[in-house]
């Protein structure tokens, strides 16, 4: 019998899923079965996802990095491997979108502040993905870096004091930062967490001092010192205390709202959008009019309702 499509030559057999017949040029064999062009065209797609699947699962894992000089300069870029014992590494260069930049930098660890690991270059990241932690978690510490910067977080366990730099888990493991590479020349001064509470109290004490004002409360004041630093939720559980012996202050009713805010837009840099409305929403009761709020809380509100229902339907499609 000769093949329709390819009259000089011979059949070899029928589809197994349609009953065409055809020759060895229209038919593909797999796992002992012939098929049609048309029916092995799924197989073959399926087969080549596995083996794309396979070639990422074989490669080196590239490492997103985010590396931050003692200059002030933010380089975005991947790198198969980075040697910490070496005294330099090579970067792959990317734009923020994780897009190559067809350029290749060798960055030499003397002039680094640090190297972050991070879960994507723009921050934009699933909250609810779980990262593996990079490092076995030691002691808690506190780095104050020459540039002014605090960090807080957990020495890697296998670092050793007289090491040029070591890794730290950040505390708060809901940021876009998965491990830190710290570079020892850019530290000013490391302290335990007792021994950085102890020196943030006699600073404390000194602004209490400086700061006395008729009419203003320890509370309030204290809550100004965490505002400037800019560690709002402090500065807000302050100033809620304050007004509880004041409840009709209008200043206080205002720091409140601005503190409170910035912890909402706080958890929209995390992508954490849940907290940022319910932020959002405390705001707006303490000051119904007030237009920012107003303004992300409907947009959050948006964003959340869309994600729901594309939650929704993927749900229906399994």
């Amino acid at each position: 019998m000769r093949c329709i499509h390819h009259p000089l030559t011979e059949v070899i057999g029928y589809c197994c899923k349609c009953g065409a017949f055809g020759c060895a040029t229209c038919m593909t064999r797999h796992e002992g079965e012939l098929y049609c062009k048309k029916d092995y065209k799924p197989i073959a797609e399926k087969l080549s996802q596995s083996q794309r699947r396979e070639q990422a699962i074989s490669r080196p894992q590239r490492q997103r990095l985010v590396v931050h000089t003692k200059d002030g300069e933010n380089l975005c870029g991947v790198s198969f491997s980075l040697n910490i014992r070496q005294s330099s590494f090579h970067l792959d260069m990317v734009g923020k979108h994780a897009e190559p930049l067809g350029e290749t930098r060798q960055i030499f660890f003397r002039d680094l502040k640090a190297v972050y690991y991070v879960k994507s270059f723009d921050g934009k990241f699933d909250p609810e993905t779980r990262f593996r932690e990079m490092h076995e978690i030691g002691e808690a510490i506190v780095i104050d870096f020459n540039d002014g910067e605090t960090m807080r977080g957990h020495k890697s366990r296998a670092s050793r004091d007289d090491d040029p730099r070591f890794f730290v888990t950040p505390e708060d493991n809901s940021s876009n930062n998965i491990s830190v590479l710290v570079e020892r020349s850019a530290v000013k001064e490391i302290y335990s967490v007792e021994e950085f509470r102890r020196r943030r109290d006699v600073e404390i004490d000194a602004y209490l001092e400086k700061h006395k004002i008729q009419g203003y409360s320890k509370d309030e004041l204290m809550g100004d010192w965490h505002f400037e630093r800019s560690e709002y939720r402090r500065a807000y559980r302050q100033y809620a205390a304050a007004r509880e012996l004041e409840p009709d202050c209008g200043r206080l009713m205002s720091k409140m709202t601005s503190a409170q805010f910035n912890v909402g837009l706080q958890h929209i840099k995390q992508h954490d959008y849940v907290r940022a409305f319910s932020c959002m929403r405390s705001v707006l009761k303490l000051d119904p009019g007030h237009e920012r709020a107003q303004e992300k809380a409907k947009k959050l509100r948006r964003y959340m309702k869309k994600k729901h229902m594309e939650q929704a339907q993927a749900r229906g499609k399994v």
